[in-house]
């Protein structure tokens, strides 16, 4: 299976930058009063990048491990999820953010750990249902590769139901179309071909209210056009740094590093984004357009995620946290 984009470490190159660009857009978007300024390129960008992740993961996720492997890689996901879901649940009882909640009880926070995740969080809880679903489909029945696909999405919108959430049902299709990627044979660069052209369709598209809408024909379009973009955005680096290029070496590794990293900027970076709230006043006052704001927030919140992660490691809480020994790759 031919690929132009590159490996290292058994991991993805290209894909790991396209998780990179997705994580900063998703810290960036998050910060309360940035994607208020900014509702229309919030509105694109939550198009895509959520998506993005969600076909990645069914791409990566390891149907073909034993079973017990299978069970360990959920709960590395599964830990982490309810200890940090239960902390932002307490987290909006007393703090005034935008999911607060009036009144905590037994009730709610079972509620938001099993049915209606709050915060980041639901991207790990649609991973671990629509993960688990599909593992067991294809472990209890003999169905072919498409069957397994039609039954796991048949249990999925009967899920969806039972939550009256038809947004869970849109993300797990995208994270069955990951998978179904994968049981092609199809390279993820053999579909998500690398292309400058790329960019044109989706601004067409982006310029098009009804297209900013990731269950619709146009975002679906949008997912697929961004993806493709931000692999020719890293080819070009790669190409850059092969005629001798002094900056893209540095910055290729960085945004491959936060790309391995993705999982701890996800479940730590809403400290910083709340935090934000402190400083808001004055770097506001400096610019006021946030831009300077939103940059340093996104900073502070990937390195002081990864800062977590590391302490976690030197003092081997990732061990029962994590279930891994390092959590910062």
């Amino acid at each position: 299976m031919s690929s132009n984009v590159t490996h290292g470490g058994g991991r993805i190159d290209g894909i790991d930058f396209v998780k990179c660009v997705c994580i900063i857009l998703m810290v960036a978007f998050h910060i309360a009063a940035f994607g208020d300024s900014y509702p229309y390129a919030k509105s694109i960008v939550y198009t895509f990048h959520m998506p993005a992740f969600l076909i990645i993961s069914g791409f990566l996720m390891g149907f073909g491990k034993p079973a017990k492997a299978f069970a360990m890689s959920m709960l590395r996901l599964a830990q982490p999820y309810v200890i940090m879901e239960m902390l932002y649940v307490a987290m909006a009882s007393v703090l005034p953010i935008r999911e607060h909640i009036d009144l905590l009880t037994p009730a709610v926070m079972l509620d938001a750990l099993l049915l209606h995740p709050i915060g980041p969080y639901w991207y790990l809880h649609t991973m671990i249902i629509c993960g688990g679903v599909m593992y067991m489909v294809g472990r209890l029945t003999r169905l072919s590769p498409s069957g397994t696909l039609i039954v796991s999405a048949l249990l999925l919108y009967g899920f969806s139901l039972c939550l009256d959430n038809n947004g869970f049902f849109v993300n797990s299709l995208y994270f069955l179309a990951g998978a179904a990627l994968r049981r092609s044979g199809l390279a993820f660069d053999a579909f998500f071909k690398p292309t400058p052209l790329a960019v044109v369709p989706f601004v067409i598209l982006a310029c098009h209210p009804s297209c900013t809408d990731k269950s619709a024909a146009g975002g679906v379009m949008m997912v697929c056009l961004a993806v493709s973009f931000m692999l020719y955005i890293y080819k070009v680096c790669e190409q850059a740094e092969a005629k001798g290029s002094a900056v893209c070496p540095f910055m290729r590794r960085l945004c491959l590093f936060i790309g391995r990293n993705t999982l701890i900027i996800l479940l730590f970076s809403p400290v910083f984004t709340a935090a934000a709230r402190l400083y808001q006043p004055l770097l506001m006052g400096i610019d006021a357009s946030g831009m300077l704001f939103m940059a340093v927030t996104v900073a502070a919140a990937v390195a002081g995620s990864v800062a977590f992660g590391m302490i976690s490691d030197r003092l081997g809480i990732s061990t029962y946290v994590f279930l891994r020994h390092k959590v910062v790759g």
